[in-house]
């Protein structure tokens, strides 16, 4: 931030705020030994008009070779304006110089924040914006609003610089953002070297302009003379930790949901998680390809609650029927197929319209939405769920916590199509994440092979000998269906959260208390391309752990 040089001087009494109108004369003077530029903006304040010479210590860089810089610039405001400012509010008559000592900070920018400041009219804020002519120089008014206390200019110019956003100036503005407290551009600057140092290389983001790379070190990242270091992220890290901790972590009471499976011709099928009681969306998913991993975003913020690009909003279709007046029973399908397989291959050979965020660009793994995934074996016998973490393929270097495993799904080989399946989940038996790489965390011996990302569950699982309980892992089962003659179908209580047969029903119990029901996942109702589940869970489960159990339904595994 800036520092002032004035007489301290009590302030004067303020005076009411006029309407002001801009007549910018300017004159320009330069001499043999000094670059300067002496510029005079009157904002034509009627109001105790109060001329102001904002001066830079150190003649600033020019904006460009050929251009002179300002080094000297009065601007005529009201000491009523002035006195609600606080780098401004001792200025008076006698002492009206204030000493700029940052260079970064230009002088037109702060001219721009006054003029602002003085208008009252919407209208002429948002044209007075718009004449800004680029990024650099809304990041200097960024800098100047910042600096003078001026929360909707700082906004306007944040969001700005968001759309302006390219890989080639994100450590600048990053470095900006961090200064002027814009976390939102910080955030989006975060996501995007996210996936510059992370992605794959097929995938990931190219700069623009030839140019000196950027470069990951172990405690900041370089871009030519630019450095940032990575203390500088601290704030995203904070925000990602407070706003996914209530999806990680098992909650005491029983989570009553609803999840909705929406295809799309020609698109991926989009499913949501909604909370029973209000119908808040809570979660969105995406599956981009079959065999792919499905992706979890948060569904707050994104447009239309997480449809994919180019699609009706979801109120334009009905929702679903089912009254649950249907008695206490839910029931599987017989050896009929399920009306809930859609043609994959339809599909994959459209092109595919992904899950848009706020910015209008499809979310991935590197989005600030992303919560998590399941990836699948090639055969869809094994699922993991995964939280937002880094993969083992990132470089360590860069500050973001790896991946951790949140649940295992095994799924049992099922030759014939019209029996259910059976299904096997892992979970620490106290619900919190697996750390990565941390097999023995829980007080086990150390096993063999478990040093890698995400595989201490299973391998815990398989090194438990005989009927032994894995150490630290809670062991959970689907409940066996039984055979109704009468309705030539395998059946479950559902206790009304199931009205419809699919494959896709089931229940989730401990082996020793299988009265208990931890996970209820149910077929409810279908109206046109929308299909609407129950999805009940408790502890041990957190949400994000249900989700993808249940998502894991949908994958490959039939």
């Amino acid at each position: 931030m800036a520092e002032q040089e004035a007489t301290l001087a009590p302030p004067p009494v303020p005076t009411p705020r006029l309407e002001p109108t801009t007549t910018p004369p300017t004159t320009t003077t330069t001499t043999p030994t000094t670059t300067t530029t002496t510029t005079t903006i009157d904002l034509d304040l009627d109001a105790a008009p109060l001329d102001i010479a904002l001066v830079h210590e150190k003649p600033p860089k020019p904006p460009t070779p050929h251009e002179l810089p300002t080094r000297k610039l009065y601007v005529r405001t009201s000491s009523a304006l002035t006195s609600t400012l606080g780098p401004l509010k001792h200025l008076t008559r006698q002492s009206n110089t204030l000493t700029l000592h940052d260079e970064s900070l230009p002088l037109e920018a702060v001219a721009h924040a006054l003029e602002w400041l003085a208008l009252t009219d919407p209208l002429e804020r948002a044209a007075l914006d718009a004449a800004i002519p680029d990024w650099p120089a809304a990041l200097g008014v960024l800098g100047a609003a910042s600096w003078l206390g001026v929360p909707g200019l700082r906004q306007s110019c944040e969001a700005r610089l968001r759309a302006e956003l390219v890989l080639d100036n994100a450590l600048l503005l990053a470095s900006a953002a961090e200064r002027c407290d814009a976390l939102l551009l910080l955030s989006d600057c975060f996501y995007l070297l996210r996936a510059y140092f992370c992605s794959t290389d097929g995938e990931r983001p190219a700069l623009r302009a030839p140019g000196p790379p950027l470069v990951l070190l172990a405690d900041a990242v370089e871009h030519g003379e630019l450095r940032l270091e990575h203390d500088a992220w601290r704030p995203i890290q904070a925000e990602s930790l407070c706003r996914e901790a209530h999806l990680r972590m098992p909650q005491p009471h029983y989570t009553l949901c609803t999840l909705q499976r929406e295809r799309c011709d020609g698109a991926p099928s989009v499913y949501r998680l909604l909370a029973e009681h209000d119908g808040r969306p809570m979660l969105v998913a995406q599956q981009r390809a079959p065999g792919e991993d499905f992706l979890i975003f948060a569904a707050e913020g994104l447009p239309g609650g997480g449809l994919p690009l180019g699609t009706p909003p979801a109120g334009a279709r009905v929702r679903g029927g089912g009254d649950g007046g249907g008695g206490g029973g839910g029931w599987f399908g017989g050896g009929g197929g399920d009306d809930d397989e859609g043609s994959a291959a339809a599909a994959a050979a459209a092109a595919p319209q992904l899950l848009q965020g706020p910015s209008g660009r499809p979310l991935d793994e590197h989005s600030a939405q992303y919560r998590g995934c399941v990836s699948a074996s090639w055969m869809g016998a094994q699922h993991r769920v995964y939280d937002s973490g880094l993969p083992p393929t990132a470089p360590p270097t860069f500050p973001w916590p790896g991946q951790r495993e949140l649940a295992v799904v095994l799924y049992a080989p099922n030759m014939l199509r019209g029996t259910p399946h059976s299904l096997t989940v892992l979970v620490r038996d106290d619900g919190e994440p697996m750390e990565p790489g941390a097999a023995d965390s829980l007080g086990g011996s150390a096993l063999g092979g478990m040093g890698g990302m995400g595989a201490a569950l299973l391998e815990r699982y398989r090194a438990a000998t005989g009927a032994s309980q894995p150490e630290g892992v809670a062991v959970l089962r689907n409940s066996a269906p039984v055979w109704n003659d009468g309705m030539a179908a395998f059946t479950l209580p559902f206790y009304s959260r199931a009205q419809l047969p699919s494959k896709k029903n089931f229940h989730i119990v401990r082996p020793e208390q299988p009265d208990d029901i931890v996970l209820l996942f149910g077929k409810h109702s279908k109206a046109g391309q929308l299909t609407t589940f129950s999805l009940d869970f408790c502890r041990p489960l957190s949400c994000l752990a249900a989700f993808g159990i249940a998502l894991t339904a949908f994958g490959d595994s039939e």
